[in-house]
């Protein structure tokens, strides 16, 4: 019989202190779904998307939504926000990372590491929210010790 998805939702202000206990929340759901070290890379793929939320977004509602769901194959993260739409990831170059830090342009690196912890990114707008979507698939994330 296939495994029935688990869900849960999660909603925290739009601030810098609301995200040590949103990613302990979701790292205690995620808990029996992934090894640690995996559920802890999403959770700070999390702590990105969320900080920049509150730093550039300024959500109408003053809220910050994420939706876990959890399959056989996938664990799936749905971080939405009221704020002018904006796509993190469209047209985000690839920070180069071997120039000297006075060379390098301010800004890009959080994409480019949500880009490296998470196995699929994706964003939409639905309505008047943004919508980031993170997904880790289970089969190779399960032992992953990285």
């Amino acid at each position: 019989m296939a495994e029935t998805p688990r869900t849960r939702d999660f909603e925290v202000p739009a601030t810098l202190d609301a995200i040590p206990g949103l990613q302990g929340e979701l790292e205690d759901f995620l808990a029996d779904a992934l090894a640690p070290a995996v559920a802890f890379r999403l959770a700070m793929a999390v702590e990105e998307i969320v900080a920049n939320v509150v730093d550039h977004a300024a959500p109408a509602d003053g809220l910050v939504r994420v939706a876990a769901c959890v399959s056989a194959e996938l664990v799936a993260l749905e971080i939405s926000d009221a704020g002018p739409a904006f796509d993190p990831f469209a047209d985000a170059p690839a920070p180069s990372l071997d120039a000297d830090l006075d060379d390098r342009a301010i800004g890009g690196l959080g994409v480019h590491l949500v880009r490296t912890l998470v196995d699929e990114v994706g964003y939409a707008r639905v309505g008047e929210r943004n919508v980031v979507r993170l997904a880790m698939r289970r089969g190779d994330a399960e032992g992953d010790a990285a």
